[in-house]
């Protein structure tokens, strides 16, 4: 079944902290406003539910646009209210957010237990605590330890949101973020690479020199090692670079950084190139350059596009390096995000 969410923006109105590469903004699309009032949220609901099949959809309610638990209280659980009355009414999954580290307690995580949540997301964006400092997050990695536990003490659906080009950041310190991510258990996560927004702190600092962003290349290649980290761990990348919206799209916002509206295809390719390298040199590394000349990939349906890469350059670049000619075999009994390769007699 399809999940579907409805998304109900709060314009950064829960995060009074600002980060040196933020611009909620931007990111969002949405810009700053006084709290909607739940009349005009009510509608956006409604309006939003009248184009969702409820009895075909897995159905959430999303708060997007800031940290959730930041905002007031009292209008935290009206938010609340009103989301928990559709959720009910029409037998929805539950409710998500998204929130800082910081801004989970023992306190925010009792009244919430009043509610159907069904996922709280975590930006976590590193668990270096150098890297977190020099991008005046305000928090340290221990908050998010602490955060994770209370998070899935409940029983919630945990969330992590990592960031990878960061101030301090190296393939390094994101290699040992990805793998103490891993250690927590998230349901799922999400993966962004770093771009200098007009208006922040990192804009200044690039401008001046003091901050320089990934290439493309650079983030490719480095989020391209992390993924079998997350695939072989089983835990679900949901998002793999910013959500393109109007405002990200206009000349000016992105100052610089690696911005490709198809990141996750590239990013995805080169795993997969990666992969067929790695177990093509397995494989011919006893043979004396000796080269095997019919062999097949197999691979699950759905990863063929990313497997072959733009132009199937990645079955040219095998076939070229290993003399070899190649076929592709789909099979729905493939496991997602791994390939096969297997020497035809």
């Amino acid at each position: 079944m399809q999940k579907k969410i409805i998304s109900i923006f709060v314009s950064h109105l829960g995060c009074p902290h600002d980060c040196a590469y933020c611009n909620q903004e931007k990111i969002t699309g949405h810009k700053k406003a006084l709290f909607r009032s739940m009349v005009d949220i009510k509608t956006d609901i409604e309006n939003q539910l009248a184009t969702i099949n409820c009895n075909q959809n897995h159905v959430e309610i999303a708060f997007y646009g800031g940290s959730f638990t930041g905002l007031p209280i009292e209008y935290q659980i009206q938010l609340l209210e009103l989301a928990k009355s559709y959720v009910k009414a029409n037998k929805l999954l539950g409710i998500r957010f998204s929130t800082r580290p910081d801004y989970v307690t023992p306190d925010i995580i009792n009244y919430l237990k009043a509610y159907p949540i069904s996922a709280i997301e975590l930006g976590v964006q590193s668990l270096d605590d150098n890297v977190l400092k020099l991008s005046k997050r305000g928090h340290t990695s221990q908050h998010v330890y602490d955060a994770v536990e209370a998070i899935k003490n409940t029983g919630f659906k945990l969330g992590i949101q990592i960031m990878t080009g960061l101030p301090g950041d190296s393939m390094q310190s994101v290699l040992d973020t990805a793998e103490r991510v891993i250690t927590l258990k998230p349901d799922f996560v999400r993966i962004y690479p770093t771009l200098v927004l007009a208006g922040t702190d990192l804009a200044d600092w690039y401008k001046q020199g003091q901050y320089t962003p990934w290439t493309v290349e650079e983030t490719i290649n480095n989020i391209a090692k992390i993924l079998p980290l997350f695939f072989e761990a089983d835990i679900p990348i949901i998002r793999l670079g910013l959500q393109e919206n109007q405002d990200l799209q206009k000349i000016g916002t992105i100052i610089a950084g690696p911005h490709r509206p198809n990141i996750r295809q590239l990013i995805e390719s080169q795993y997969y190139l990666s992969c067929l390298y790695k177990i093509g040199d397995d494989l011919f590394k006893d043979r004396n350059g000796e080269k095997h000349k019919d062999l097949s990939i197999i691979i699950h349906p759905a990863d063929e596009t990313a497997v072959r890469g733009k132009s199937n350059i990645n079955i040219k670049k095998f076939t070229e390096r290993y003399s070899c000619k190649v076929s592709i075999i789909k099979d729905l009994a493939q496991p997602r995000n791994f390939i096969t390769l297997h020497e035809n007699v």
